[in-house]
């Protein structure tokens, strides 16, 4: 679910993972990562002035983890890069 859109990117919550049946084994926890404006259609589609052109905040979109950046450091936050232009819209996968 996409939850904040900047000039550079959109934000968006990740579902938690689930033991197969359903069932969130991280309840607590609220994984959110950034698609990057130029992430969020591909090239061959054109450029992306605004990400609002593309998505809107509570949006439910389907994503592609490009990369888990571990912090610098003690006690920072992970980092995690996200694609919207890397999911196929017939299939969403």
């Amino acid at each position: 679910v996409v939850t904040r859109i900047e000039t550079y990117g959109a934000f968006v919550a990740l579902d938690p993972p689930s033991d197969g049946d359903g069932n969130s084994n991280h309840r607590r926890y609220q994984f959110k990562g950034l698609v990057h404006v130029s992430a969020l259609r591909p090239p061959e589609e054109g450029r992306v002035e605004h990400p609002s052109e593309i998505v809107k905040v509570d949006e439910r979109v389907t994503v592609l983890v490009l990369e888990i950046i571990p912090p610098d450091g003690g006690g920072g936050m992970f980092k995690i890069r996200l694609s919207l232009a890397a999911i196929d819209p017939a299939t969403d996968k």
